[in-house]
């Protein structure tokens, strides 16, 4: 796979820039932000449940110029996935207490919207370069190479991570660092877990979808 080095440079070492600079911003903020630190933490740390998506249930490959975490997955991607996910739910959860004023449907459909969109803007610019392509029929692509299917599994899982976010901080309020870090890991560990093995049945078992497919 060619793909211009170019893009290979912006888009690793910049996920790297992002997280790093955000990472600072909250370490700077000390308690005031400690929670927030967590959630970048530990949706960082959940990184293999992408490698696992990306074998088994989305099909997807990186180029071969991404530095290299194991066989062909990019060491890039924890930062990205601390990044993609963790931002946009930190910026919700500084605004929960009005979001808790509407209906949970109403937020829940908005918030899928949401993600649908955003995941669309940044895996298109992934897909349209080659940085990354999934093996699906071209029937199945909604723009430059990004099945539609994609950005409507990643669009479920910004409203359960925002929810076991607000679960986790609730119960951590006044928890040492590490025990509120577990708390925190483990609760986005079930919402990865969960969307991984339900990701699987539906793609491999009940739709038949997948490569060529």
């Amino acid at each position: 796979m060619e793909t211009n080095s170019v893009y290979i440079s912006l888009f690793e070492y910049g996920s790297y820039l992002v997280w790093g600079l955000y990472a600072a911003y909250l370490v700077v903020g000390g308690n005031k932000h400690r929670t927030e630190l967590w959630l970048l933490l530990g949706l960082s740390l959940s990184f293999p449940y992408e490698w696992f998506a990306d074998e088994y249930w989305m099909f997807l490959s990186y180029d071969a110029a991404f530095t290299p975490m194991f066989e062909g997955f990019p060491l890039f991607l924890p930062f990205a996935w601390g990044w993609f996910y963790a931002i946009p739910v930190a910026i919700m959860a500084r605004y929960s207490e009005q979001i808790a004023g509407k209906p949970l449907l109403f937020n829940i459909a908005w918030m899928f919207a949401a993600f649908f969109v955003w995941d669309i803007v940044v895996e298109s610019f992934g897909t349209a370069t080659q940085l990354w392509t999934y093996a699906w029929s071209s029937e199945s692509f909604l723009v430059g190479g990004l099945p539609l299917y994609i950005p409507f599994w990643l669009g479920v899982q910004l409203p359960l991570y925002y929810y076991a976010h607000l679960w986790a901080r609730a119960r951590s309020q006044n928890s040492p660092w590490f025990t509120g870090f577990a708390l925190h890991l483990a609760a986005y560990y079930v919402v990865g877990g969960g969307v991984a093995a339900v990701g699987w049945v539906v793609s491999n078992l009940i739709l038949g979808l997948g490569p060529g497919s």
